[in-house]
């Protein structure tokens, strides 16, 4: 899984930071189905935190990992975002894959820690911290398409 940086902009601060960049080359895409996008005054952000691995996901740990990296690294951009008044909500979402029972239902127990310094470091930006939880057959970006995702055949 992956964890995105998810905002929500006045359209023309949104159109800034996609012209300007302040995340570096990081991946920044506009959020939302395609019926919303370009449309009304205010719009999504998704901006990738971390680097995917070779299968597409990244572990929990690497996630929290990558996300104090990238709060220290843009901590002044950040700042100017959070702080402009086109600002309205943002949040931190770590993408986990549940250990699911065969794809039918949630696992007995699951431990996620967040550490408090994660949570200090975005707080005090303002952020949220979710946890978007998949099923562990969800599919790899490698295998969605634009269309739909492919899901894996049964049993595999």
């Amino acid at each position: 899984m992956a964890c995105m940086l998810r905002v929500s902009v006045r359209r023309a601060l949104g159109e800034e930071l996609l012209a300007a960049r302040p995340f570096g080359r990081r991946e920044m895409v506009e959020g939302g189905g395609p019926r919303e996008r370009g449309k009304g005054p205010w719009m999504g952000l998704n901006i990738r935190v971390d680097a995917l691995d070779e299968r597409g996901w990244l572990r929990f740990r690497g996630q929290v990992a990558s996300a104090r990296r990238f709060l220290r690294r843009y901590d002044k951009p950040l700042r100017a975002l959070t702080g402009d008044a086109r600002f309205s909500t943002g949040g931190l979402d770590f993408g986990v894959g549940d250990a699911i029972d065969g794809g039918r239902g949630p696992a007995a127990v699951s431990f996620y820690r967040l550490p408090a310094d994660l949570l200090a470091m975005a707080g005090d930006l303002g952020l949220d911290v979710e946890l978007s939880i998949y099923p562990v057959n969800w599919p790899s970006p490698s295998r969605m398409t634009k269309s739909r995702p492919r899901w894996p055949a049964a049993g595999r």
